[in-house]
């Protein structure tokens, strides 16, 4: 099965696929049909694998661009900017409005 990373890809190259041979009889319609029929069926699989996640929703969605990433180990590296941010974001406010 695919990734993730691809599943739109091939959606998209799917739909043009469709529009172009759409209503035309024959097996390139039926394969078409049938295409369309798979994807679904991987994407459901797909979405059921993610629900079964033990992590959290936005973990889960993560994991395809950064692997094993946690709330856990962003707290821990974006915790400092915490304090830090504000007083930056103040400075470029300041700065853009001269």
């Amino acid at each position: 099965m695919a990734d993730s990373h691809q599943a739109p890809l091939q959606l998209a190259l799917l739909a043009a696929a469709e529009a172009q041979w759409d209503g035309v009889p024959g097996p390139m319609g039926r394969n078409l049909q049938l295409l369309r029929q798979d994807f679904e069926r991987q994407h459901r699989q797909e979405q059921a694998r993610q629900l079964a996640e033990p992590r959290s929703c936005w973990e889960t969605l993560a994991q395809p661009f950064e692997p094993d990433i946690s709330k856990v180990r962003l707290d821990a590296l974006f915790a400092p900017l915490r304090h830090e941010l504000p007083a930056l974001i103040e400075r470029a406010r300041s700065a853009a409005s001269r």
